[in-house]
C-alpha cells in the first residue's frame, strides 16, 4: 500500500493486544505511542530494534489490574477508590460473606471517582467529545 495520507494507523486487534501485553510486562517503561514510534523509526532506518534494558535486580514487577486491553496500575485513582470502598464494605460487616452485596457497595464510590476524573479531564482540555 503506497499512501501519503495516514490520519490514523489501523492495527489489528490481535497486534494491539500483543503490544499491550508486552508493554505491561515487568521492566517495560514505554507507552503504546512511544513503542510504536520507536519500532517504526527502527524499521525505516533498517536497524534492528534495540532490546529493552533489563529491569534492575531489585525492581518489583508492575502490579495492577488487567481487564481486556485496559491496565490499571496499582495506585491509580479508580483502583484506589475501588480498594477503599471494598475495604470499608468489608470492615462494616466482617462476618458477611455475600460477595455480590459487598461489591455492590463499591459501585457508587467508584462511579463518583470516575465522574470526578472525567470532569477533571474536561477542565484540563484533555477530553474530546
Amino acid at each position: 500500500m503506497n499512501s501519503t495520507y495516514a490520519p490514523g494507523v489501523m492495527l489489528s486487534p490481535q497486534l494491539v493486544a500483543e503490544l499491550v501485553a508486552h508493554l505491561n510486562s515487568p521492566g517495560s517503561t514505554l507507552g503504546v505511542p512511544e513503542a510504536a514510534a520507536r519500532a517504526i523509526r527502527a524499521w525505516i532506518s533498517g536497524a534492528p530494534p534495540a532490546a529493552p534494558a533489563p529491569p534492575p535486580a531489585d525492581a518489583e514487577p508492575t502490579r495492577g489490574f488487567q481487564w481486556k486491553n485496559l491496565f490499571l496500575p496499582s495506585g491509580t485513582e479508580l483502583r484506589m477508590a475501588f480498594g477503599s470502598a471494598l475495604r470499608e464494605a468489608v470492615n462494616r460487616d466482617p462476618d458477611r460473606f455475600d460477595r455480590i452485596a459487598i461489591l455492590r457497595e463499591t459501585e457508587a464510590p467508584v462511579m463518583q471517582a470516575c465522574r470526578a476524573i472525567l470532569r477533571n479531564l474536561g477542565a484540563a482540555g484533555r477530553a474530546q467529545g
